[in-house]
């Protein structure tokens, strides 16, 4: 069986691992293995935040793809992180300018998309935008201009994004299909 990543980088994984994680990874595909023989499903159940990393999705992506995981269920977070997987500018200020302080994780920082006059605009058609808040970050001081990989987390398209993902993650609910199914439909709607 072909994979991607080849035979060597998966030995090589393999072997980086310390003892106790290369005994459970023996023991998981192990598992996966019966599993598989007596006609059984293998689930994926993860979550967003510090349980999977971004390069995690696409190994999980390969296993589906292989026949070898059948089924994830995850939460729109990490839906919306994928989605957003494109580069977003964005622009940030202190949290505490914005009276967001207690709110905000370790740096003390919120970020805005960059956005031009014309997109605010278009997006103001789809959803609520909270017009005191932009205008007040558009007052202060900026910390810092940043290119991310993956946009889910400056105001407004993070928060699109993960409006958008749990809708897709609803329609998928409600029409009994794979969620990887529905964001291909949608878009050629």
């Amino acid at each position: 069986m072909h994979n991607r990543f080849g035979e060597q980088n998966i030995e090589l994984f393999r072997e980086a691992l310390d003892e106790r994680s290369r005994e459970t990874l023996a023991l998981v595909v192990q598992k996966i293995v019966e599993t598989k023989k007596r006609g059984g499903k293998v689930m994926v159940v993860t979550g967003s935040g510090p349980n999977i990393h971004e390069g995690v999705t696409t190994l999980i992506a390969e296993l589906v793809h292989k026949d070898i995981i059948d089924a994830v269920s995850t939460s729109s977070a990490v839906v919306s992180h994928e989605m957003a997987g494109s580069l977003d500018r964005v622009w940030r200020v202190t949290a505490e300018g914005l009276g967001l302080e207690e709110f905000m994780p370790r740096g003390g920082l919120f970020e805005f998309s960059e956005l031009t006059d014309e997109q605010w605009e278009d997006l103001k058609k789809e959803m609520i935008i909270d017009d005191e808040l932009v205008a007040k970050g558009k007052t202060l001081p900026i910390h810092s201009n940043i290119i991310k990989a993956a946009g889910n987390m400056a105001y407004p398209m993070g928060l699109r994004s993960e409006i958008i993902a749990s809708e897709i993650m609803e329609l998928a609910q409600s029409m009994e299909r794979p969620l990887k199914k529905l964001p291909g439909w949608v878009a050629t709607l």
